[in-house]
């Protein structure tokens, strides 16, 4: 069941700037709206960084709107505040620009009453990668929510009462992307590991997530040459290496298992609606949602964009060991020239033992599941194609070690010279940390941090999210963002003066 939202708790800020820089653009418009009696603010502000508006195609903003405007001022900005409830309401943003506009303006301004204030960006609230081709913007999610009024050229009032629609639509919800497909998150959705990097919103729905910093260095490095003088190699790609790597170590493939759980996945997410765009694209990680959506949305192409994914997709699908035979390549031969690799493999890596592929391990308490390349009861080897830094992949190579020891495979062709080298590292001296202490520790440093003996932290869950204060002194509570209370942290009711 939706929950109601309580619009006497919020009002809405929309800014219109002259770039994106909130330290050297200018800041060319203000809007609050109070949703609860439709009370508006709207003000322009004249150009004091640069002499031209560039931006008027984005928010229809001229020269001419600004000529003979005046800057904000003091009183102007605590009238603001009183008249519509800027220290008792929570400001609805969609993204952090605008809060930052706002800080710094007045900071120019040398106005006082910013730590007055608590903004809360509720686009945190949509979980997505950096892959959906810049689809996800609030014109989109209001068109898919079929919120009215959408226009190409934006002005503040129209934004502001567009974002509480969309707050509306949204409050109570966490949603989750994948491509142009939003689904409604469950907490009873298990969350793969590589998510964890990707899409980084979805860290906090992961209970005790660690933090952790790895370490790894050099264990061994093999340098073999795949081409030969009548030999055409340059076909082979590192991920063809990586399979034929794993039917030689491995006893037992369980990838199934894997793709068992992301489909199952499916039924844990409510479908909710495709975000508009101008042409076809196929979504990140398609594996992890249901095919009737893209066959729903392939169903509506053109016989031309039908007939070109059905060829891509073709390529895609015949990528395997006989593209490499008409390559004039046998595998038995790739087999040979790599055999200096997968005996280290068995032998080093994994010392004889028995090892799988496609190893899916299941972590219960922050509800993760990952899956390994090669693994066996002592260690995990992860495959990576052009290795740099062991920390992208810390939360994967977490969640699929589970306590065992780590091993990475880097995979990298030299220039397409038929050289492919094979670099062994070692990955250790994991600093880990409980999330649970680790929480604590930061909230009590934030709680010192504030030097009032008098100011207790209530609720803290980082520097992003809304702080709750309790006063020794009156008993009373409130809550304020991060930056306000690092401002002053005095009480907002027996130490008014102060405020």
């Amino acid at each position: 069941m939706d929950r109601i939202v309580d619009a006497t708790k919020y009002v809405v800020l929309d800014v219109e700037t002259n770039g994106l820089s909130s330290l050297k653009d200018d800041l060319l418009s203000i809007t609050f709206f109070k949703p609860d009696d439709s009370k508006i603010y709207n003000r322009f502000l004249p150009l004091e960084f640069d002499s031209l508006v560039w931006t008027t195609r984005y928010n229809g903003i001229t020269k001419k709107d600004l000529d003979n405007k005046e800057p904000l001022t003091q009183d102007e900005f605590d009238e603001l505040i009183r008249d519509f409830e800027l220290e008792k309401r929570i400001i609805l943003t969609y993204g952090s620009l605008d809060e930052k506009f706002i800080r710094n303006y007045l900071k120019r301004k040398r106005i006082e009453g910013f730590e007055k204030l608590s903004f809360y960006n509720f686009k945190h609230d949509i979980i997505s990668s950096g892959f959906s081709g810049g689809i996800v913007t609030k014109d989109n999610l209001c068109k898919m929510f079929e919120i009215g009024n959408v226009q190409e050229v934006h002005s503040g009032l129209n934004d502001c009462l567009l974002e509480w629609q969309l707050f509306e639509a949204i409050y109570g919800k966490k949603l989750i992307v994948f491509g142009d497909r939003v689904y409604e998150f469950s907490e009873d959705y298990i969350i793969p590991a590589k998510y964890l990097h990707t899409y980084p919103n979805i860290r906090y729905c992961v209970n005790d997530l660690p933090k952790i910093k790895y370490k790894n260095f050099i264990v061994k490095k093999f340098e073999i040459i795949i081409e030969e003088k009548n030999a055409n190699y340059c076909g082979i790609s590192a991920d063809q290496l990586e399979s034929l790597i794993e039917q030689e170590i491995s006893q037992e493939d369980r990838s199934f298992e894997y793709t068992k759980c992301l489909k199952e996945n499916n039924r844990r997410i409510s479908f909710i609606g495709i975000l508009p765009h101008n042409m076809y694209y196929g979504a990140d990680n398609t594996d992890d949602y249901d095919n009737s959506d893209f066959q729903t949305s392939f169903n509506d192409l053109t016989t031309e964009k039908k007939n070109e994914i059905i060829n891509n997709k073709s390529i895609i699908e015949n990528q395997d060991y006989s593209y490499l035979e008409t390559q004039n390549i046998s595998k038995e031969k790739i087999k040979s020239k790599i055999s200096p690799v997968t005996q280290f493999i068995k032998q080093e890596i994994f010392n004889n033992n028995d090892v799988i592929s496609g190893e899916t391990v299941f972590n219960k308490e922050g509800n993760v599941v990952a899956v390994c390349n090669l693994s066996s009861d002592n260690a995990v080897l992860f495959f990576k194609t052009d290795f740099k830094d062991v920390n992208y992949d810390k939360y994967p190579l977490y969640y699929q070690s589970m306590g065992r020891d780590i091993f990475l495979l880097s995979i990298s062709k030299e220039n397409n010279n038929g050289i492919i080298e094979f670099v062994f590292y070692k990955v250790t001296e994991a600093q880990l940390k409980d999330a649970a202490s680790d929480l604590a520790e930061r909230k009590h440093n934030f709680e010192k941090s504030l030097n009032n003996k008098n100011i207790s932290v209530i609720d803290y869950i980082n520097c992003q999210q809304p702080i709750t204060l309790l006063c020794k002194k009156c008993g009373n509570t409130w809550t304020a963002s991060y930056s306000t209370i690092k401002k002053n942290s005095s009480c907002r009711f027996c130490d008014a003066k102060k405020v």
